[in-house]
């Protein structure tokens, strides 16, 4: 595994002169290394593409040699030459650099690190985002100096610098552009997201279950829930076992955890990554809980949250506008992609019968409540007492 390494100043006499020794800069050898080879190694230009995609460049590389190596790389491709081991290393020689870049054994060496596409592409945006953090740290580093050695000029300079290396860190962090190399992979190569209820949700998907007053929404959202944490199957569909963490916003805790109790009973479940918080009274806002959660969940690999109900996090929106409840589920988006988790919410049913209406019209609302989640699940009450008819919408 990487790790945060001290940096020598030789690797970074070319950042500002705000660096001192000491310094902690963030960097990943192991992902330079592997990405340097591949651009080594890159016959048919698609490693170059997803490089110049994902805004790489030589700076990126904390380690001299590799970033010289990278450096020429660029260049051979600049105009419009191989940039095998082979080439490179006659280019640096030609330079007077190649024993400045570790000479050619070094070269040789570093073009036989192995790498997968997979670790390829998870490690250019690894790279990007630590230059740009490392920016982002002497420039402000070089603006504290500044304050405090009572240089009044220095400020406008580095606030400068810093706007821009927090904006540039700011756009990394937005999803990349996609070469056609990528859109057509095969099907062993493509990132696919964990598949926690079999044909239903992926960690990073978005689940409502819909069902009207007393419709016993929560009993089926703490039997999914508890199903998840323990790798149980759910009405029959096969789940993957991944930490849950469940926001009672409704139910006082003592009763909450009865029904918990009875499930467990039921489901012979023992001790499984099942996380409780109860917000009865204090729930917010989904904005001002975003931070919240996040801090909570840090650490824990959540792969579900459950959010019940989902109308304790509206705020001051109105559940009947579009704009307002498309408003709120992009934050709901934007939990489930910081985290990585699936997210999981109850919603009620508007009044009266919904037995002849389409599953996505009858939750209470704007209809974006139901064009929003990747998957909805409906209960709706059966003719014979007790029971309820359940339809699944996926995308």
């Amino acid at each position: 595994m990487a790790r945060k390494r001290y940096i020598t100043k030789d690797k970074v006499e070319h950042q500002p002169a705000a660096w001192k020794a000491g310094d902690v800069l963030p960097e990943d050898a192991v992902a330079e290394a592997r990405v340097a080879a591949a651009l080594l190694a890159d016959e048919d230009g698609s490693v170059m593409r997803l490089a110049l995609t994902e805004g790489l460049e030589p700076d990126c590389f904390v380690d001299k040699r590799r970033r010289m190596i990278v450096g020429a790389v660029y260049a051979l491709v600049s105009r419009g030459e191989a940039a095998g081991a082979l080439a490179v290393c006659q280019f640096l020689d030609g330079q007077g650099d190649l024993e400045a870049a570790g000479g050619a054994a070094f070269v040789v060496e570093l073009s036989n690190t192995e790498f997968s596409w997979v670790e390829l592409r998870t490690g250019v945006r690894r790279l990007v985002e630590l230059m740009h953090r490392r920016r982002a740290v002497l420039a402000a580093r070089g603006l504290l100096d500044g304050v405090l050695g009572g240089d009044g000029e220095v400020v406008e300079r580095f606030r400068t610098m810093l706007e821009e290396a927090l904006s540039a860190k700011t756009a990394s962090a937005l999803p990349p552009l996609v070469p056609w190399s990528d859109v057509c992979l095969d099907d062993e190569q493509r990132e696919v997201p964990e598949e926690l209820i079999a044909g239903v949700l992926h960690r990073g998907g978005t689940m409502m279950v819909g069902g009207g007053s007393k419709s016993f929404k929560t009993w089926m959202l703490l039997d999914l829930a508890l199903a998840v944490a323990s790798g149980q199957p759910w009405l029959g569909f096969r789940t993957t076992q991944v930490p849950v963490l469940y926001l009672n916003m409704e139910l006082q805790r003592p009763f909450f955890e009865q029904r918990i109790t009875q499930i467990v009973g039921i489901r012979q479940v023992d001790n499984p990554p099942f996380y409780t918080w109860n917000l009865r009274g204090y729930a917010r806002d989904i904005r001002e809980m975003m931070p919240l959660i996040l801090a909570r969940v840090h650490g824990l690999n959540i792969g579900l949250i459950v959010l019940d109900p989902i109308y304790k996090l509206l705020g001051d929106r109105d559940e009947n506008a579009n704009g307002e409840i498309a408003d709120m589920l992009n934050e709901v988006g934007a939990l489930a992609t910081r985290t990585g988790a699936a997210v999981l919410w109850g919603h009620h049913f508007s009044k009266g019968n919904q037995a002849g209406k389409a599953a996505m019209d009858r939750v209470s609302g704007a209809g974006a409540w139901s064009r929003d989640p990747d998957a909805l699940v409906t209960l709706t009450p059966h003719e014979q007492d007790d029971h309820f008819t359940m339809e699944f919408v996926v995308r």
